[in-house]
C-alpha cells in the first residue's frame, strides 16, 4: 500500500511539473513625476495553469542631485483572468539612499503594488507584458509614484 501511495504521488508530481513552466526575463519601470526615476528587475518565474509566481532583484536610479541609487527585491503573483489579461499582487522591499539636512542614510521601504496587465505573444515562447499598478503602502519619501507602470519581456523554457 505504501508503494502504491508513493507511486501515485510521484505520478501526480510529474504531471504537475510537466504542465508547468519556468520563465525568465525582466521588467523596467519608468516615472517622470517632475524627477526621472527608472528601475530594472531581472525576473525568474514559474507558471502553473493560470497562476504565475515570480521573484526579482531590483536596481533603481533617481535623477536628483546627488543621484539616488536603490536596490532590493520583489515577489509577485499573477492570475490570468482571461487570455493574456491578468491581475497582479506583489510585495517589495527596497533600500533607498535618503539625503536629509545634508546627511545621507539608507532606509528600507516596503511596498505592496496591486493591479493588472496584459501579455502579448511575440514568438512561440517569448512574450511582452505591461502592467499598471497602484501601491497603497507607497511612502511619500519613495521615488516611485502611483500609478506604477512596468513593462518587460519574458521567455519560457
Amino acid at each position: 500500500m505504501k508503494k502504491l501511495y508513493l507511486h501515485i504521488c510521484f505520478v501526480m508530481l510529474t504531471i504537475s511539473v510537466a504542465s508547468a513552466q519556468f520563465y525568465t526575463g525582466g521588467n523596467v519601470s519608468v516615472n517622470f513625476d517632475n524627477i526621472f526615476y527608472i528601475d530594472a528587475a531581472p525576473l525568474l518565474g514559474y507558471k502553473y495553469k493560470r497562476l504565475d509566481l515570480g521573484v526579482s532583484p531590483v536596481f533603481s536610479y533617481q535623477a536628483v542631485q546627488p543621484p539616488v541609487y536603490a536596490y532590493g527585491g520583489r515577489v509577485h503573483t499573477q492570475f490570468t483572468i482571461i487570455k493574456d489579461v491578468f491581475l497582479q499582487v506583489g510585495f517589495e522591499m527596497n533600500n533607498y539612499e535618503i539625503v536629509a539636512d545634508g546627511v545621507k542614510r539608507r532606509e528600507w521601504q516596503i511596498s505592496a503594488p496591486v493591479g493588472g496587465g496584459y501579455r502579448y505573444k511575440i514568438s512561440e515562447k517569448t512574450m511582452a507584458h505591461g502592467t499598471i499598478l497602484y501601491d497603497p503602502l507607497l511612502p511619500s519619501s519613495s521615488p516611485q509614484k502611483n500609478p506604477i507602470i512596468r513593462g518587460g519581456i519574458i521567455h519560457s523554457f
